[in-house]
């Protein structure tokens, strides 16, 4: 079957004895005591990096192939910047810590665009009605934290000393 023709990526050892690339991809990620989730998803990058190409080891694949894989997930797969440079740190590391080769110029890269959000901002008349909705006890909490744009920890350790009422400041 497919997988069990290139399991011999996964294994821990090829037929000479040295360490599997997973492995040792594995291995220079602890070394350099990166986070679990950070070995997880570089892995999960660079199994999907090698499906991509047919389970061709990487050593074999040149920068023309790190960029098709990336366009791919761009292009076909539309996924965010943030994902498709997810997928680039881990290729890149794949490259220069474990094979020890420089990926080299990724030409012709074409980057997963960040779509522009506009900010909510509430009408005079629809925040009102919110604040309606609030039991007294909260009201000046929410009012604050809408009003101040303060974050729910700035809330939580606000003191009366730090509330300048001559200047109708909060200071932070």
């Amino acid at each position: 079957s497919f997988h069990e023709e290139h399991a011999h990526f996964l294994t821990n050892q090829n037929k000479e004895g040295s360490m599997k690339l997973i492995p040792r991809m594995r291995q220079c990620m602890q070394v350099r005591h990166m986070a679990h989730s950070t070995e997880k998803a570089y892995i999960a990058w660079v199994k999907r990096y090698l499906h991509f190409h047919d389970m061709t080891h990487p050593s074999n694949l040149g920068p023309q192939d790190i960029t098709a894989f990336l366009n791919h997930l761009a292009s076909n797969l539309n996924v965010a910047a943030s994902t498709q440079n997810q997928a680039l740190c881990a290729i890149v590391f794949l490259y220069r810590h474990v094979l020890e080769s420089p990926p080299g110029m990724l030409e012709g890269l074409v980057r997963a665009t960040r779509e522009r959000h506009l900010p909510v901002v509430l009408s005079r008349q629809e925040l009102a009605s919110l604040l309606d909705t609030i039991p007294p006890k909260f009201s000046l909490h929410v009012r604050l934290l809408y009003g101040a744009g303060l974050r729910v920890s700035e809330l939580l350790s606000l003191r009366v000393q730090d509330i300048d009422f001559d200047q109708h400041l909060i200071l932070l």
